[in-house]
């Protein structure tokens, strides 16, 4: 009986947990200490502080890393956040672009997105889905339909590569096949200019699991309940 009992107690628990929502990860409209932390880069741009650096978002929610493969080795680079308020007549209502990485030494102001070789490495609190990506060219705000870009995605479960030809920026990768993963890599594959990007924001989704556990909860507080009053 005791365990019947505990069996319930766990069920109910897991049945009345709250399971998380989708959420998105702005990074052009990140505020606070989020974005106020790190070390200046060129002009107005925020730097994770040392090389393979950590940038931490939403509470710690997800955490930004850039590296740099040289041909050899991964070698260490700074992830950074790159600032609007330069341009004060574009898009007003975005402080930020995104997240990129530099990798030169010393730090240059062409160096602020995701370009050839360069990975920039989320990393979240949990494993999560990533369902769509908005990015964002050098320039901030031009489509790469016409340019023949690029852009890879790593996780647990592979490395997918999506070919930039839809006239805009938001890609759904939901049919990748990726899987969830805590562990979330962006890769770059160009020098040019117009096929170089920044991740201004994705789409979490929680593990499919935790969805599973709670239905599962679910169910067995329903079959205890009938249980107790067919003896009642």
């Amino acid at each position: 009986m005791n365990f019947v009992k505990s069996l319930y107690a766990a069920a109910l628990v897991s049945a009345m947990a709250p399971v998380a929502a989708n959420t998105v990860y702005d990074f052009q409209t990140v505020t606070g200490a989020d974005a106020t932390t790190y070390t200046t880069c060129t002009g107005s741009d925020q730097c994770a502080i040392a090389d393979g650096g950590t940038m931490t978002f939403y509470g710690g929610a997800v955490g930004a890393t850039g590296n740099y493969y040289n041909g050899s080795a991964v070698v260490g680079a700074r992830s950074m956040l790159d600032n609007f308020s330069d341009r004060p007549g574009d898009h007003s209502e975005w402080r930020w672009v995104g997240l990129g990485v530099y990798h030169k030494s010393p730090l240059d102001n062409k160096d602020d997105n995701i370009t050839k070789d360069e990975r920039l490495v989320l990393t979240f609190k949990t494993a999560v889905v990533l369902t769509d990506v908005f990015l964002r060219a050098e320039g901030h705000y031009a489509n790469f339909a016409a340019t023949g870009a690029k852009f890879g995605v790593q996780s647990d479960g592979g490395i997918v590569d999506f070919s930039l030809t839809t006239n805009q920026n938001l890609y759904n990768i939901t049919n990748a096949g990726l899987g969830a993963s805590t562990t979330w890599t962006f890769y770059g594959y160009s020098n040019d200019d117009m096929k170089q990007y920044y991740v201004s924001s994705v789409t979490a989704v929680p593990e499919p699991e935790a969805y599973g556990l709670a239905l599962a909860g679910m169910g067995v507080v329903g079959f205890m309940m009938r249980r107790r009053k067919q003896r009642a």
